[in-house]
């Protein structure tokens, strides 16, 4: 137990609750923390901080509370320009607000309390209206909510995303449910249901860098060795015609890529190399993919009609002498890495990108 705020009587001693209560349990340590004595306006009062409020005796022994920030808060919101949902930013001024309200009991102090929160909050980057309006519905409310009725609330949990907009999403679930009036053992189930958008935080660097995993078994040791490997398949056009089978491999900027895992045909999550067997390996590609067999088979189609988004793909059609016969293979296939998390295949290649290792998608 930690943190406990108890009013105790004045004919209780105090040290001597205090050495009752360590008797208790040797393993169990009490400790406790005096009031601070100042003077404000020239009056006496003790003050003692307890959570994130300051409990204050007047010098006419009455009780007040007041905000309580460490030293070490450095007031440092959510920026208004980061990339949150727009509701999330615009609510902070609400809520930080709203704490001060129902901790201060001066309404002095409340003022003086808000104004410091607005010049917290400028410098954040939060426009003054949004503030205002934030400061304006805190006041409304008051100090506690108003007891609402129960609601029947479905609601919608999907990852935000910064570029993506998911309310005709929503406006569409609404649709399918007002359609639902049309039936009688539907319309009493969803009757009076109202859908709520709820956007989970996108994982961040750090989550992924940090996140914890208990194994309920020992981890099994595989025995297979690193390198791009065929397989054993005889109708696998990918192994005969385009799989590199080889340990390590030059990229365009000349480094030694050493494969550090075990490649095929089949494998997943993997940041592929692409060399163009039309120009002897002169141009070059980086990509990602979530299933090998299926990419390779759509750079195949690509080059062969030249009608294909990538400019890998084009490069080779018109390598080809803009020609749709059949001139394979059209390039050399290398895997580069395989990753655990599709989630990260983005971020490495990108990073592959910077490096140089490809001559499309060099940035030097």
């Amino acid at each position: 137990m930690d943190n406990v705020f108890i009013p105790l009587n004045t004919s209780i001693h105090f040290n001597t609750l205090m050495n009752y209560l360590n008797s208790l349990n040797s393993h169990i340590k009490y400790t406790s923390e005096a009031a601070k004595i100042r003077f404000e306006n020239g009056k006496k009062e003790q003050y003692l901080n307890f959570l994130d409020i300051e409990v204050i005796l007047n010098d006419k022994n009455l009780i007040e509370t007041d905000i309580f920030y460490k030293d070490t808060n450095s007031h440092d919101y959510l920026n208004y320009k980061s990339q949150h949902p727009n509701h999330t930013k615009d609510n902070v001024p609400y809520n930080l607000a709203k704490r001060i309200i129902v901790f201060v009991s001066d309404s002095f102090k409340m003022v003086k309390r808000l104004e410091q929160l607005k010049c917290f909050l400028l410098k954040c980057g939060y426009p003054i209206n949004i503030i205002e309006k934030g400061f304006h519905n805190a006041k409304l409310q008051g100090p506690a909510p108003q007891p609402t009725k129960t609601e029947n609330i479905i609601p919608l949990v999907t990852t935000h995303y910064a570029n993506i907009n998911f309310q005709p999403i929503v406006k569409k679930v609404k649709a399918i449910l007002k359609e639902t009036a049309y039936d009688n053992e539907l319309k009493e189930i969803f009757e009076n249901t109202q859908i709520v958008l709820a956007e989970k935080q996108p994982p961040n660097l750090l989550s992924q860098l940090s996140s914890a995993k208990f194994l309920s078994h020992p981890l099994t040791t595989t025995s297979l060795p690193n390198g791009i490997f065929r397989c054993k398949r005889k109708n696998c056009k990918i192994c005969q015609l385009y799989l590199q089978q080889v340990e390590n491999f030059i990229v365009s900027n000349g480094e030694n890529w050493k494969v550090k895992c075990n490649i095929t045909c089949n494998s997943k999550n993997v940041i592929y190399y692409l060399k163009c067997n039309k120009c002897n390996g002169a141009t070059t590609y980086i990509g990602k993919t979530n299933d090998l067999r299926l990419r390779t088979n759509n750079h195949i189609s690509s080059c062969r009609s030249g009608h294909g988004p990538n400019k890998f793909d084009r490069h080779v059609f018109s390598c080809n002498g803009f020609t749709t016969n059949d001139c394979e293979p059209f390039f050399q296939l290398f895997v580069l890495i395989k990753l655990k998390d599709e989630k990260l295949l983005l971020t490495y290649e990108s990073h592959f990108h910077n490096l140089g290792f490809d001559t499309i998608n060099r940035k030097f």
